[in-house]
């Protein structure tokens, strides 16, 4: 795969790894970041049992900690279950270039047009669309494409932001959401399919 590529695949190791994230707080810092690599020989925290696996959870989880700043998971150790999954589905966007623009590309467009189901065939459609600017996905083999395909949705489903097979709006305090507005990213405000009005009253409430 080309240096440059944009888009990984890497994300498939755990979807939001909500338990995983929450049981390695303590490491979630700058100060103890260096350190939380201990946990894949000593395996005190994460309740799994094979060592490849919490190599690449640990590995993925590290990547988001430097995708967003600290800030971030220091909220987590105050926050909801409901807002954990929401600042956890932040970092995902924030370090997966794949989920972003799928989420604008696809769910986002979808939501606008009422249609609230979200299938692994779009995520294949998209995926089709995007070889052509992104040789590295055609690098990967259908079982990758069907695991990222299943792995996107259930990410979506873990955030809340897909609840009975249908697309949902998340419904989090204004305070809590003016976060990412602090943090710059605005954007996020969409990602919740937040409509406008509602971006707005939150922007400038």
């Amino acid at each position: 795969m080309n240096i440059e590529s944009k888009y990984s695949a890497s994300f498939t190791a755990g979807a939001l790894l909500h338990a995983e994230t929450i049981a390695l707080l303590k490491y979630l810092n700058d100060d103890n970041i260096s350190n939380i690599t201990e946990q894949i020989k000593t395996n005190t925290l994460l309740k799994t049992n094979s060592e490849s696996s919490r190599k690449r959870i640990i590995a993925e989880i590290i990547k988001r900690y430097y995708s967003v700043n600290n800030d971030v998971f220091q909220l987590c150790s105050k926050a909801s279950i409901d807002e954990q999954k929401i600042l956890l589905f932040y970092s995902c966007l924030k370090t997966y270039p794949l989920l972003f623009d799928f989420m604008f590309d696809i769910v986002i467009e979808k939501w606008l047009s009422l249609e609230l189901i979200i299938k692994s065939s779009d995520m294949k459609r998209f995926l089709n669309k995007q070889s052509s600017q992104y040789p590295e996905i055609d690098a990967w083999s259908e079982l990758t494409h069907n695991k990222i395909s299943s792995v996107s949705i259930k990410i979506l489903k873990d955030a809340g932001i897909y609840v009975d097979k249908k697309l949902t709006r998340v419904n989090l305090s204004p305070i809590f959401l003016k976060t990412f507005i602090a943090w710059g990213d605005p954007w996020f405000l969409q990602a919740l399919l937040l409509n406008k009005e509602q971006r707005n009253e939150i922007l400038n409430g």
